[in-house]
């Protein structure tokens, strides 16, 4: 019985240890975790950082919505634009 007992307490004694180790290292992950999004988030205006290290940023360059109708000017007009130069 009293064998039992200390078999069960070095089991218990090993499971705790890994605990601890594994719980400095979620830690030390945290950490990490919460620089790597700190650095992540920094951008020109709210850090040291020059504003080409910002990266490309999404532009709109039409807001019109898409319809169906052709593009250009209307058929059989007559434009009032100069005549070309030939160089």
């Amino acid at each position: 019985m009293i064998e039992e007992y200390k078999e069960i307490k070095r089991k218990y004694d090993i499971a705790m240890d890994t605990i601890r180790v594994l719980g400095k290292q979620m830690k030390q992950k945290d950490s990490i975790i919460q620089d790597l999004k700190s650095k992540l988030n920094k951008n020109s205006s709210n850090s040291s950082k020059p504003s080409s290290t910002d990266g490309f940023k999404k532009v709109i360059h039409n807001c019109k919505e898409k319809t169906d109708k052709k593009v250009g000017g209307q058929k059989d007009h007559i434009g009032k634009g100069g005549k070309q130069k030939n160089f």
